[in-house]
């Protein structure tokens, strides 16, 4: 999928760091993987990351209450920068860093 994206489409964009795997040692595909995938566009990788595992589910639905709660707290703690970075007009081709 990330090959179809424009090398500066993300630049000073905040993102979630989040994904799905067959179980809890999939995890680490977070920090090893995506964080630094997302990274190489530039964007702003949220400190929060949110994993869930194949026990999470229950069917298609999440039932944990340990990963909505991370959920929650992914988005409560990282809306600040979301508003943030879409209040500012931003070039995509240049970093605001």
């Amino acid at each position: 999928m990330f090959d179809f994206v424009e090398q500066y489409a993300l630049v000073g964009t905040p993102v979630l760091v989040a994904a799905t795997g067959g179980g809890d040692r999939h995890a680490l595909m977070l920090e090893h993987q995506l964080r630094p995938l997302v990274g190489f566009f530039q964007a702003l990788t949220l400190p929060v990351g949110v994993y869930a595992s194949a026990a999470d589910f229950d069917g298609y639905a999440l039932r944990s209450p340990a990963v909505h709660a991370r959920i929650d707290q992914a988005v409560d703690g990282e809306l600040p920068l979301i508003r943030k970075a879409a209040a500012q007009e931003v070039s995509p081709y240049v970093s605001t860093w």
